[in-house]
């Protein structure tokens, strides 16, 4: 037994360390996520209303957590779940996303003061019914820099593919949906905020979700190419961005993925969304500015690179044997 486990961890660390000089290899990846569970107000057309006095937007606001190259956010109550989560992946050389989201079918707040009044003068006119649900909702952005190397012009593309299971039909979004952005962006005039609540946060995730036409605040990234998409039951959805880069460009590939679901309803979006390049092989990694893990990350980082050359020695010992057997 011991033999086995040494063997495949022996196995894993060849891989990481192949990986680790492998080109692009990530420097740090900025992820931000966010996730909660909320009340909200049912309407004469099936919709459900967010409905929250909390500054956050949610009754009960997710833990969250960061470091170089991952970060999640995990919200659970009696309304419901939400996961979000993302991190670099070192086949692709971009990052992936992860949301899900489930509400309870039995939370039913009382919304009766609502009752028959207006939420949309329409026409048609759409009034509050009076009764209410729970809403679970999870977001993750995730940005990666990158530097092209080739020797002359050449047009990049990045193709994302998000695949999602639904437990019933979200009605077009009324009651569940499954959203994700991917843009690419100049470098310039950005800067990364793991936090999802500060003051910079839609700097932070503007060029992902905005538009080349109009994007973030004065000063803020030029958005080279921009594609957003949306399911409302399980299946799987894929769109491309292209961007011609030059000698020496350097860029940020950003990522939106939200899963967000009412009544009852679950929003698997973990199965996940991917993303991947035309063509790697002439791209080097760039940090991303603002990214710091927190104190507990560095010193699981720090703990996991001083095991590596301990792993690392013991391959050539190994290298014949079969790691499973």
């Amino acid at each position: 037994m011991k033999k086995q486990v040494l063997g495949s961890i022996s196995v894993v660390l060849l891989m990481a360390s192949t990986l680790a000089f492998a080109t692009p290899a990530p420097l740090t990846v900025g992820v931000m996520t966010s996730s909660g569970t909320l009340n909200c107000a049912k309407t004469t057309d099936g919709r459900c209303i967010w409905s929250s006095t909390n500054p956050s937007g949610y009754d009960t606001k997710g833990f969250t957590t960061h470091d170089l190259l991952s970060g999640s956010s995990t919200a659970i109550d009696a309304r419901g779940s939400a996961i979000a989560s993302a991190e670099a992946d070192l086949g692709s050389y971009l990052p992936t996303l992860h949301a899900y989201a489930s509400s309870n079918g039995n939370w039913a707040p009382d919304f009766s003061a609502l009752a028959g009044k207006v939420w949309r003068a329409g026409p048609p006119a759409i009034y509050y019914t009076g009764q209410g649900a729970a809403i679970a909702d999870a977001n993750a952005f995730a940005v990666q820099g990158y530097q092209y190397t080739g020797a002359s012009a050449f047009e990049l593309t990045i193709t994302a593919t998000l695949d999602s299971i639904f437990s019933a039909n979200g009605m077009l979004g009324k009651t569940g949906h499954s959203a994700f952005s991917l843009s690419i962006f100049d470098t310039q005039g950005y800067l990364f905020n793991p936090d999802w609540y500060s003051p910079s946060a839609t700097a932070t995730t503007c060029p992902i979700l905005g538009s080349p036409a109009n994007i973030c605040p004065a000063g803020g990234p030029t958005v080279y190419d921009i594609e957003k998409g949306f399911l409302y039951d399980t299946g799987s959805l894929s769109l491309t961005i292209s961007h011609i880069v030059n000698p020496g460009d350097k860029f940020f590939v950003g990522a939106f993925l939200d899963a967000d679901v009412c009544c009852g309803g679950t929003v698997d979006s973990s199965h996940t969304l991917k993303l991947r390049f035309n063509d790697f092989s002439q791209l080097d990694s760039i940090a991303v500015p603002g990214v710091v893990p927190e104190p507990t990350s560095v010193l699981l980082l720090l703990a996991g690179l001083a095991l590596m050359p301990v792993g690392l020695r013991r391959l050539p010992q190994r290298r014949h044997q079969r790691p499973y057997q």
